[in-house]
């Protein structure tokens, strides 16, 4: 295990388990070198770990399924053995649409009807933030094809295009709901657990054949994650957590919103505050797991809004969610 792995990861609150094994030593512990390489968008991440820039990434989880069943650009077999992280993203709206939202009018459509389409911003199309997005829009009664006017935007860039007007709504991970809420340019209107409960969000993905050629490396890093993921369970190391995410080379966000996140106490703006104690789960029954069922509720989703073709529901998915190396590695 002499290699140095190169794992990719984009600058949000859900990296923390990558972020604890590298800083509290989990990955040393296990007899691996790591370099965390900080990716400046999802696009960025998942092209080099498709051209083998990066051994491993901090992906979204639909990218593994899209990448293998070659619904994207660049095609490739990757797989996940662990889940990072569930929960965590936040749908977020303007101060205009929200104070129109809060008035709880009986037809919202017919409120917002001098804003349609609204802009709405997500972080990479067929995304879970985009699925999230069209779930909440078609609970208020909106076509989210033909009221919603779709642009892709990076996470860390969100904020500015609310606070110029170039924008109305977005879903992103945090801290960047937070970000504009605490900044009084907007209001976090919905929780993705709310919207779609206990889904994968973020996995760390590899390609197959590295896989194959790396299964003891790959192990390895799950043992290291998994002891990441059982400190972030415990409330006492949330400050210190929070501290290290906080730092230049990974998310340089401000510390306190970082802390609220991984507590699950959320500033929703407007003198609202979220108790929300599962909104980021990192460790737990079942979190970590890859199952095949996560990535067909995935698929269910990009089917139902015409992103892929209905006969890949029958895909076999089982080399790309590695359920039961993940139950081997850790014994």
């Amino acid at each position: 295990m002499s290699e140095t792995i190169r794992i990719g990861f984009v600058a949000l609150t859900d990296c923390a388990p990558l972020v604890v094994a590298q800083e509290a030593g989990f990955f040393r512990e296990q007899g691996i070198g790591v370099e965390l390489v900080r990716q400046a968008s999802w696009d960025f991440a998942e092209r080099r770990l498709v051209d083998g820039t990066l051994h491993a990434s901090h992906v979204l989880a639909t990218f593994p399924i899209r990448a293998t069943l070659a619904l994207v650009e660049r095609p490739a077999p990757l797989c996940t053995a662990w889940v990072l992280s569930r929960g965590g993203n936040a749908v977020t709206v303007s101060n205009a649409v929200w104070k129109v939202l809060s008035t709880e009018p009986s037809s919202i459509r017919e409120a917002l009807a001098e804003r349609l389409p609204l802009r709405v911003g997500v972080i990479h199309r067929y995304s879970p933030h985009e699925y999230h997005l069209r779930t909440w829009l078609s609970g208020l009664g909106l076509d989210p094809d033909r009221d919603g006017e779709w642009i892709v935007v990076p996470p860390q860039e969100m904020v500015g295009r609310l606070r110029d007007g170039m924008m109305e709504a977005f879903c992103a991970g945090e801290p960047w709901n937070q970000r504009a809420s605490t900044s009084k340019l907007g209001a976090i209107a919905a929780l993705g657990n709310d919207l779609l409960p206990g889904r994968a969000e973020k996995v760390l993905a590899v390609r197959q054949d590295w896989h194959r050629m790396h299964a003891a490396e790959h192990a390895a890093l799950l043992r290291a994650l998994d002891r990441a993921g059982r400190f972030l369970s415990d409330p006492a190391n949330l400050a210190t957590a929070a501290d290290w995410l906080a730092s230049d080379p990974y998310v340089n966000s401000v510390r306190d919103l970082l802390l609220s996140d991984l507590r699950g106490d959320i500033d929703a703006g407007f003198r609202r505050r979220l108790d929300a104690p599962g909104f980021l789960r990192f460790h737990g029954e079942g979190v970590n797991v890859p199952r095949e069922e996560d990535a067909r509720s995935w698929l269910e989703s990009l089917v139902e809004w015409g992103h892929c073709p209905p006969a890949l529901l029958d895909a076999d998915l089982s080399a790309i969610h590695l359920e039961g190396f993940h139950r081997s590695a850790l014994g």
